[in-house]
């Protein structure tokens, strides 16, 4: 049994470390090698909500049009980075870190391959606070929004998304916000009766 846990553990391991290494098409080639957190100075306040936004707005494009759009957010003060939990761009807004795995303050933002949803990461106290930021943006942006079970659609011009929100489990340091492009034979809601025709554009 002993023997056996040990087994699955090193495969585990060897797992996440080949996730860690593979490529990561929303960060540029030269970045790739590119490991651990956000440099000194490249730390600073700014607007964290504002922040919110701009990610949720870069993993709509990103969704749209590929990871490598994501690239774009190093023009505007974004800080690229590479773990083994995510890879992308982030920004620091202060906070001091307990530990060696407790998170800093970050806005971190990633989408490693265009199978993947982009996924937006917080510290997980501030989940709830901004989790209606990024809800708020699709419907800023003019995007229809339909209430379903699992997680709010969002749906334009033949676009679909599906948005969740994990900030209450207790294994994650982080909250994380995911936005994914969903159309008819991947989300339930374009096949259920009982929801209307006007909430399903984009299926």
């Amino acid at each position: 049994m002993e023997r056996r846990l040990r087994t699955g553990t090193v495969l585990m391991a060897a797992g996440l470390a080949l996730w860690a290494c593979g490529p990561n098409e929303g960060l540029p080639p030269d970045r790739e090698g590119l490991m651990g957190g956000i440099p000194a100075s490249a730390r600073g306040p700014f607007d964290v909500r504002a922040a919110v936004a701009e990610a949720t707005r870069a993993c709509i494009r990103s969704e749209l049009d590929g990871p490598a759009t994501l690239r774009s957010l190093e023009q505007s003060g974004w800080t690229p980075f590479r773990d083994m939990d995510l890879g992308g761009y982030a920004k620091f807004y202060g906070g001091n870190k307990t530990g060696p795995f407790a998170p800093a303050d970050y806005v971190r933002v990633g989408d490693r391959t265009a199978r993947t949803d982009c996924e937006i990461q917080v510290p997980r106290a501030r989940g709830r606070e901004f989790y209606p930021v990024v809800l708020a943006e699709f419907e800023r942006l003019g995007y229809g929004r339909f209430d379903y079970r699992d997680a709010p659609r969002f749906f334009r011009d033949g676009e679909r998304f599906i948005v969740t929100g994990r900030y209450n489990v207790t294994t994650s340091a982080w909250a994380h916000f995911d936005i994914g492009r969903v159309d008819g034979a991947s989300d339930r809601t374009c096949r259920d009766p009982n929801v209307p025709d006007t909430a399903k554009r984009g299926c």
